[in-house]
């Protein structure tokens, strides 16, 4: 009888304006490590109305300011609670979500939050607080995952 292997999910925190990469990125890397689920909150756990609000922001008719804030937070925050661990990618895109997420992730669920910062803030006290490792390449992250998953 053959074994089952159980798949370790990760929530993929990064900015909006980074998610066309970013989501490239992540169908490589579900590619490459079949075990590993990434959880995506702008593809993978949009609800209808998240679907409709991206389309007009993508479209130029909702601004990011203008979405359902208790929606889009409580919506990440119950998909991260669900993983086992976090990816975190800070890149020239600013965010204010990854951060906060990383604080729910690694302070409020006790979760190994891996930081990939590749904007040269890797040195940032609270990057390194709320880190579990810090990478600032995402190959770094790939030879990790190869000798840890």
């Amino acid at each position: 009888m053959t074994k089952k292997i159980m798949a370790i999910e990760f929530y993929l925190g990064h900015p909006m304006e980074s998610r066309k990469e970013v989501r490239e990125w992540e169908l490589s890397i579900e590619k490459k490590f079949p075990r590993i689920k990434l959880i995506n909150p702008f593809y993978d756990t949009c609800n209808k109305y998240m679907k409709e609000v991206m389309e007009q922001i993508d479209n130029g008719i909702k601004l990011r300011d203008d979405v359902n804030a208790d929606i889009v937070v409580e919506q990440d925050i119950q998909h991260l609670s669900k993983s086992q661990g976090m990816i975190a990618v800070l890149d020239k895109n600013i965010t204010y979500g990854t951060p906060m997420e990383m604080v729910y992730a690694y302070k409020i669920f006790n979760l190994p939050v891996f930081a990939i910062v590749t904007n040269g803030e890797h040195t940032r006290p609270w990057i390194r607080k709320h880190s579990s490792q810090i990478f600032t390449k995402t190959e770094d992250f790939e030879n990790f995952l190869i000798k840890n998953y």
